[in-house]
């Protein structure tokens, strides 16, 4: 399978130099939108709460268990809307304990996450109020959580291992991007993106 990459100046002078007729578009930002997984380099990722249990080790990104909650974010901001599909195995569970990722714009902030409690849902963040529920996801560890977050010109949805929510909400893009974690050890792996068209 064809790897999406975050393109590197000299990659991209690589690229221009095989196919002078058909350049990839590249935006200021640095990202492009392309089929296949995304290559995970560390440069490309952030540790965005001071956490030295986030890591990469590809194929996967890791956060080892801890009694904290933080973040590991992108650093290329996601210029227009946007689907994110990845697995997600659960290292570690507990109480409250929700793993994830969350979408931030302008005008809104949301997570999408499995957790212990309730299980799987949309969360408003700068409302401090879940916006979708599905209580019908058994957790467990060592299961790779199939997730696909659509985050649509009107609508918010996200499946997880066939199992579809959605809100409606008004984000404007450029997004930022960032897994999260509560508390729990997770991995994630196979990660895509894609641009969703008006």
């Amino acid at each position: 399978m064809k790897a999406q990459r975050i393109p590197t100046v000299a990659a991209f002078v690589f690229l221009v130099a095989a196919s002078m007729l058909n350049p990839p578009p590249v935006n200021a930002a640095g990202f492009s939108f392309g089929p296949g997984e995304l290559v995970l380099d560390p440069a490309d990722w952030h540790d965005a709460s001071n956490d030295p249990d986030w890591s990469i080790k590809p194929p996967f990104i890791i956060r080892r268990q801890n009694d904290r909650e933080s973040a590991f974010a992108f650093r290329h901001p996601i210029p227009a809307f946007f689907e994110i599909a990845f697995e997600l195995t659960v290292d570690s569970t507990g109480s409250s304990d929700g793993k994830g990722v969350k979408l931030r714009a302008a005008n809104a902030s949301f997570s999408v996450a499995v957790d212990d409690d309730y299980p799987f849902g949309i969360f408003d963040v700068t409302a401090q109020k879940y916006r979708a529920k599905n209580y019908n996801l058994r957790i467990r560890t060592r299961h790779a959580y199939r997730f696909c977050v659509r985050a649509a010109p009107e609508a918010l949805s996200a499946t997880v291992d066939n199992k579809t929510i959605s809100t409606r909400w008004t984000a404007t893009p450029p997004f930022t991007l960032s897994f999260f974690a509560q508390r729990s050890g997770y991995r994630v792996k196979s990660i895509k993106i894609a641009e969703v068209k008006k």
